[in-house]
């Protein structure tokens, strides 16, 4: 870019210089002296107009190789950048589809607005691998810039999401400011994977009723929710302040986590005393998700089942370990 702006003001220096060259030497207006030098710069050939003295004919002679080359050069120049930045863009594209088709149990970001962007910074932040689906350029080069994984696309068609790995995928967060878009989403979605968790951004209670009938429980109003944060944070602050330190997970401090039990996993049938969650892996089970509905603070002797959601504390590292254990024996 810098070279090809030299070259555009060495083209614009040639034309006033030898505008006022011409007007000077041939003895012209200076509105005769641009077009002169124009036609020069162009290779029309003269018509009305040519040089009638030595020094005017050298000078145009100057004017055609000075000027002439240099808009060669601009025009290669501006070649060049528009087919090495297509070449560029056909790579990055190349790239990413090989990063995204790469990724497996990661989540996909539907919309990098305001709300959009602040979810891939705290997936980045839990270190959750996702992908990002954005129809506006500008926002989907800015997600590129940040260093995350793009589809530049519409996330309401199905091959959209495809392209995004929804075969693979953990879940969808929909993040549209348009409440119609994130239905879509949704849809399109539980059509091609029932079972996958889905939230939607909306903006009222009629919407929710409207996702609730296309299948997707889990909605989010970002004002209801700012609304709840701050009169919690009034009422309630020692509260919100130990909810922020132990959904955030940090390495070394424990934090809230969840975990399915899959078919197989060694932990089916046992009780969580004899599991030895506390013991082995330092983990609390705080709750049990079973059929829809939550058992908060299990007894021991509470035995576990297939399908099971264990909703844990424990360090980061630790819950990942007893992951691997679980993934290994189903």
């Amino acid at each position: 870019m810098r070279l090809i702006a030299s070259m555009l003001g060495l083209l614009l220096l040639v034309l006033v210089a030898g505008s006022l060259l011409f007007a000077a030497v041939e003895h012209l207006p200076l509105a005769q002296g641009l077009y002169f030098t124009v036609t020069t710069l162009t290779t029309v050939g003269y018509g009305d107009l040519v040089a009638r003295t030595g020094p005017g004919r050298a000078l145009a002679v100057g004017i055609m190789i000075v000027g002439v080359g240099s808009g060669l050069m601009l025009v290669s120049l501006i070649t060049s950048f528009l087919v090495e930045g297509r070449l560029r863009d056909l790579r990055g594209g190349r790239r990413m589809k090989k990063r995204i088709a790469g990724m497996s149990a990661h989540h996909i970001v539907c919309g990098y607005g305001k709300l959009g962007r602040e979810v891939a910074v705290q997936l980045t932040a839990e270190k959750v691998p996702f992908v990002v689906v954005e129809t506006d350029a500008q926002k989907a080069l800015a997600a590129r810039e940040g260093g995350y994984a793009v589809i530049e696309g519409d996330a309401t068609k199905p091959e959209t999401l495809a392209d995004a790995g929804l075969a693979r995928a953990a879940g969808i967060a929909a993040t549209m400011s348009d409440d119609a878009e994130n239905l879509y989403i949704g849809i399109a979605v539980r059509a091609a994977r029932p079972g996958i968790p889905v939230v939607c951004r909306s903006s009222s209670d009629r919407v929710r009723a409207l996702f609730r009938m296309a299948g997707i429980e889990q909605t989010i109003s970002t004002d209801e929710i700012g609304a709840q944060r701050l009169v919690a944070a009034l009422t309630r602050p020692q509260i919100t302040g130990f909810m922020d330190e132990i959904t955030r997970p940090v390495e070394g401090r424990p934090s809230l986590h969840a975990v399915r039990l899959e078919e197989g996993a060694g932990l089916i049938g046992r009780s969580i005393l004899a599991s030895r969650l506390r013991e082995e892996y330092g983990i609390v089970v705080l709750a049990i998700q079973r059929g829809g509905r939550y058992l908060p603070n299990p007894r021991a002797d509470e035995v576990l089942r297939r399908g099971d959601i264990l909703i844990l504390i424990g360090e980061p590292e630790r819950v990942a370990g007893l992951r691997a254990t679980l993934e290994d024996s189903a």
